[in-house]
């Protein structure tokens, strides 16, 4: 095959291909769900998310000698990492080995270092327990997962994205305490450190956590000032007594099934009910302060934690738009739940005045709410007689109507009847004059016809009246020659 002919050749199938391309994308566009629409709120979340990726895109960016962005350069390498002087100065805790036969230090403290990486020859320190390396700009940890005894990572106040490494079975299986507050992680992986009691992920970035499958020692678990939306991935997690949800975008409490949940915070979230709230059957302590609940009877549906002990509910629209103290409310919406356990609201012990200030209240409310039903139920009775009396006057007016209209049907009726005998008279009279004039034409012709047969007959007359007298005079001619020849005869 010549090179023409293979250029050729490619030329068709690249237009293949791209129709087909074209012809997929159009397919995609078709079969594409309509995006959903935001509201104001969900839209400055949008804003912010996106602004923030761009300043993570330019902080990564490798700039050349002239400060300009290199398109696909590779990662910067770390510029300051973990220095064999300092690793070594950094070791401390002296220690026996598991298998006991020998010392090595347990301990590495390299915290507020400005360091951006942890270099090489920490590879060769595995029998490492306890690891701190707080407050530093390092983004990859993942050399920690050689160390399979560590019980304890510190690590907040950094640069990293992922942790990965948790997702591999058998890893960390000694860890207790992991500590990544304040980095930049995007989400909660699934995790096979089984053995992990204290879990610190606040002031990160997660919005998803739906493929945490949970951890059966974990005891507390912090994801304060995230960009959670859904609980949904907060289960299997048997021993979890302390959970905290500040400052996230959540708008519902569904998913945190926790039967040992003994602590709850969800201060600062966009929850507006508490219709679908999860049974905890231990909880004790609840804080729901900060978010945009605006119907009181919400609460009531928290009468079904009948350990609760202590509730934060302020800041939320209601008691701002109603003037009324969060004590007061709860009393009045868990009447039971007040009287047994609940002992604190809002930080503030419930006391003898607060009950009697919300018996008060309960009081004004009912006599106010029955003079509410009572002026409802008059103005329903007056809405229903105004009905009433427009109903009347729309059925009178159709009365008049159809009357109005039966009247001029009929008169419209009697127009076309009248219209319709003129025009049959009009019809007949026609028809009399076509036929008088027809019958007096019949008459003339008569007329001449009678009048020709006259002519007829008085011709025929004096035809019959000449050929008579001819024949007479031929007669006397020949009676004159008979009687000639009898004479000449004789």
């Amino acid at each position: 095959m010549s090179e023409e002919e293979q250029q050729n050749n490619n030329n068709e199938e690249n237009e293949e291909q791209n129709e087909e391309n074209k012809e997929e994308n159009q397919e995609g566009e078709e079969n594409k769900e309509p995006e959903p629409v935001l509201d104001e709120q969900e839209q400055k979340d949008l804003e912010e998310d996106k602004a923030e990726e761009e300043r993570d895109k330019e902080e990564e960016q490798v700039l050349d000698e002239e400060g300009n962005p290199i398109p696909n350069a590779p990662p910067k390498p770390p510029q300051n990492p973990l220095k064999s002087e300092l690793l070594h100065n950094s070791l401390s805790k002296l220690s026996k080995t598991f298998d006991g036969l020998s010392y090595a230090f347990s301990k590495l403290d390299i915290h507020e270092k400005e360091l951006d990486g942890l270099g090489e020859e920490i590879n060769n320190f595995i029998l490492l327990r306890d690891f701190n390396c707080s407050n530093n700009k390092i983004k990859d940890i993942s050399p920690l997962s050689l160390m399979k005894y560590i019980t304890i990572i510190e690590a907040s106040t950094n640069l990293i994205k992922e942790i990965n490494m948790f997702e591999v079975e058998n890893s960390f299986q000694y860890l207790k305490i992991l500590n990544l507050k304040q980095n930049r992680i995007k989400k909660l992986p699934k995790m096979h450190a089984v053995y992990l009691e204290d879990l610190n992920l606040s002031e990160n970035r997660i919005n998803d956590i739906s493929e945490f499958n949970g951890l059966p020692k974990l005891k507390k678990l912090n994801l304060n000032q995230n960009k959670i939306k859904s609980c949904y991935g907060l289960a299997n997690c048997p021993n979890l007594e302390v959970l905290y949800l500040n400052n996230n975008r959540i708008k519902s409490m569904e998913g945190i099934n926790l039967e040992r949940l003994r602590k709850l915070r969800l201060k600062t979230n966009r929850i507006n009910s508490l219709e679908f709230i999860p049974f905890l059957p231990c909880l004790q302590k609840l804080n729901i302060s900060e978010n945009q609940i605006k119907d009181r009877t919400q609460f009531k549906n928290l009468e079904i934690y009948t350990h609760l002990l202590k509730i934060n509910c302020e800041a939320n629209p209601y008691f701002d738009e109603a003037g009324i103290a969060p004590k007061t409310e709860l009393i009045i919406q868990l009447p039971e739940l007040t009287k047994e356990t609940l002992k604190f609201v809002n930080k503030e012990q419930l006391v003898k005045e607060d009950f009697e200030e919300a018996a008060k209240t309960l009081q004004e409310r009912i006599e106010k709410e029955e003079e509410e039903r009572k002026q409802r139920e008059e103005e329903e009775r007056l809405k229903r007689e105004e009905e009433e009396r427009i109903r009347k006057e729309q059925e009178e007016e159709e009365r008049l109507k159809r009357e109005e209209e039966e009247r001029i049907r009929k008169e419209k009726e009697e127009e076309e009847r009248k219209l319709r005998e003129e025009e049959e008279e009009k019809k007949r009279l026609e028809e009399e004059e076509a036929k008088k004039k027809k019958e007096e034409e019949g008459e003339e012709g008569e007329g001449e016809e009678k009048e020709e047969k006259e002519n007829d007959e008085n011709e025929e007359k004096e035809e019959k009246e000449e050929n008579n007298e001819e024949e007479e005079k031929n007669n006397d001619e020949e009676k004159e020659d008979e009687e000639g020849n009898e004479e000449e005869k004789e």
